[in-house]
C-alpha cells in the first residue's frame, strides 16, 4: 500500500509521536509518506514534503486559499506516486487551525482521493478556539483513539462501517525495580487539564520522605500564570512538592528513580499516563477517567487504587465566587460555539455540582483549589477530616499487593498495545478505506451537546480565551 500521512506540523507533542508510530508500525513493506508545515522529519527516511500552506493560520507569513492548499497536498503526493497515494491519514482535521484544510480536503476528495480521518482532539471538548462552524467532511472513513469518542460519532450520524476505534501504539520502558525511594513522580507537562493543584493536594496526605514532582512547567503564556501561583504557594507554605525537575533531569532517570506515578488529570484521549508508567514496572495511583480507565480494562487492567473523586466541604473555599466564576464562562463558551445556554439552568447546574455540602476537588478551578490547600495545609485537623471522608487517600504507599498488580499490568500493556498490534488495525482500517464506500455526514449539533454540557462542565478542561 502507498500511505501519504498528513498534519499541520511536525513538532514535539502528542500527535507527532503517533504520527511517527505509525509510520514505523507500517514499514518495510509498505510505502509511506509524511507532509507537513514541518522542513524536518527526523523518523520519515527522507520520505517527507514541506507544504507550508498546511501551518496554522497564525503561523502564516503569506495568503493561501483551499485550492492552493490542495494542489499543493496533491502535487506531493504525485511526486513521489504519480498513480497517488491508497490512503491519505489526515491527523485533526475537524480543528480549526487552518481555516482552509477541510476545504482543500473536500476538493482533493472531489478528484478521487480516499482519506482516513483520525479525531484525536474534538474542539468541541474543550477546546472551543478551535472550532469549526461549517460542516466536517462527508463520505469520509473517520478514526477515533476511544470508545467515548466512536459512540460519539456514531450517535452523530457516522456509519459502523465508516468509523474506526484505533487506540495508541505504548512504546514500554526498560524493566526497573520497584524503587523504595525517590519521588512520587507526575510525569506531564502543567498544563490546566492535568490538575496540578490535586497533585499538590495529595502531597498532604503522602510519606513525608517522598516528595510530590512534576516534571514540566506549561508553554503557554496563560498557563505559566497559573503554574506561577502554585510554585508560590508551594513556597510560601513550604508544601513537599518540586515543579519542573524535569527542566534539568533526564526523563527516563526519574521514572527510573520514582517511589510511583501519580496522574491527576481530568481529561484525557487516550491516556498515555495510564498504561506507560506500569512497562516501567512503577505503580500508578491517581483520578480515574472513566471513559479511559473503561477502554483499558477491557483489555484486562487493573486500576484497583484509582480513585473517581476527592470530595472537599463547600465551607472550604468560596463556593458562591466560584460558582459565579463557573457560569460566566459556561456563557462565554457557549457563545464561541454559536449557543446561548440557560442562564437558570446553568446556575442550578452550579449548585448541584455539592452533595451533601461537599464537592469533587477536581470540578473547582484553581483559586478554589487554592484556598482549600491552604485551609489544609496548616490544619491537621481539616486534613484528617478529608481522609475520613476520602478514605483511598491512605493508599498513596507502595504495599506487598502491588507487585502482582505491576506485573499483571505490564504484560498487558506490553501484549495489547505492541507495534505488531497496532500495524494490524492500522492495515485492517486502510483496507476498508480503499474498498468500502461510505456515504454519511456528521451532525455537529450532537457532538456538541455530547461534550459542552452545563451540568457537567468541569472549568479544567476549558482554556483561558
Amino acid at each position: 500500500m502507498k500511505i501519504a500521512y498528513l498534519h499541520f506540523h511536525l513538532k514535539a507533542g502528542g500527535v507527532t509521536s503517533v504520527i511517527k508510530h505509525q509510520v514505523q508500525a507500517v514499514e518495510p513493506d509498505n510505502e509511506t509518506l509524511v507532509i507537513s508545515s514541518s522542513d524536518k522529519c527526523t523518523f520519515c527516511n527522507g520520505s517527507a514534503v514541506c507544504v507550508p500552506e498546511l501551518g496554522y493560520d497564525s503561523d502564516q507569513e503569506a495568503p493561501a486559499n483551499a485550492l492552493m492548499l490542495a494542489d499543493k497536498i496533491q502535487k506531493a503526493i504525485t511526486d513521489k506516486w504519480p498513480s497517488g497515494c491508497d490512503v491519505l491519514h489526515v491527523h485533526n482535521p475537524t480543528l480549526n487551525k487552518n481555516s482552509f484544510l477541510i476545504d482543500a480536503l473536500n476538493i482533493l476528495q472531489e478528484r478521487g482521493i480516499r482519506f482516513f480521518l483520525q479525531i484525536h482532539d474534538f474542539a468541541e471538548d474543550g477546546r472551543p478556539n478551535a472550532y469549526y462552524k461549517d460542516p466536517y467532511p462527508e463520505n469520509a472513513h473517520y478514526g477515533v483513539i476511544n470508545s467515548r469518542d466512536y459512540a460519539v460519532l456514531l450517535k452523530a450520524g457516522l456509519k459502523e462501517q465508516g468509523v474506526h476505534y484505533v487506540p495508541n501504539q505504548v512504546v514500554p520502558f526498560p524493566e526497573w525495580e520497584v524503587s523504595n525511594s525517590g519521588y512520587i513522580l507526575y510525569p506531564v507537562r502543567g498544563i490546566r487539564r492535568k490538575n496540578t493543584g490535586e497533585a499538590i493536594l495529595l502531597s498532604l496526605f503522602s510519606p513525608k520522605d517522598h516528595p510530590v514532582a512534576v516534571t514540566l512547567p506549561p508553554n503557554s503564556s496563560w498557563e505559566k500564570k497559573i503554574h506561577s501561583m502554585w510554585r508560590n504557594l508551594i513556597r510560601d507554605k513550604r508544601l513537599n512538592v518540586h515543579l519542573d525537575i524535569g527542566l534539568n533531569e533526564d526523563f527516563e532517570t526519574l521514572v527510573r528513580t520514582a517511589y510511583f506515578i501519580i496522574t491527576t488529570s481530568v481529561n484525557e484521549g487516550f491516556g498515555f499516563a495510564f498504561l506507560e508508567p506500569w512497562t516501567a514496572l512503577k505503580n500508578v495511583f491517581g483520578r480515574r477517567i472513566e471513559h479511559v480507565c473503561k477502554d483499558f480494562e477491557e483489555t484486562g487492567m487493573i486500576f484497583n487504587d484509582f480513585y473517581s473523586r476527592i470530595l472537599i466541604p463547600i465551607d472550604f473555599f468560596d463556593m458562591e465566587k466560584f460558582c459565579l466564576r463557573r457560569e460566566e464562562l459556561i456563557v462565554k463558551f457557549g457563545r464561541l460555539f454559536g449557543v446561548e445556554p440557560d442562564k437558570h439552568r446553568i446556575n442550578r447546574s452550579s449548585y448541584q455540582l455539592s452533595e451533601k455540602g461537599l464537592i469533587d476537588f477536581g470540578m473547582l478551578d484553581e483559586q478554589s483549589q487554592k484556598q482549600v490547600i491552604l485551609n489544609l495545609a496548616d490544619n491537621e485537623k481539616k486534613r484528617n477530616r478529608i481522609k475520613a471522608i476520602n478514605p483511598h487517600l491512605e493508599k498513596m504507599r507502595i504495599s506487598k499487593e502491588d507487585a502482582e498488580v505491576i506485573n499483571e499490568n505490564r504484560q498487558v500493556v506490553v501484549r495489547e498495545y505492541s507495534r505488531d498490534k497496532y500495524r494490524q488495525r492500522l492495515l485492517d482500517v486502510y483496507s476498508k478505506v480503499i474498498n468500502v464506500d461510505v456515504s454519511h455526514s456528521i451532525n455537529k449539533k450532537v457532538v456538541l451537546e455530547s461534550f459542552f454540557n452545563p451540568v457537567t462542565f468541569c472549568i479544567l478542561r476549558w482554556p483561558d480565551v
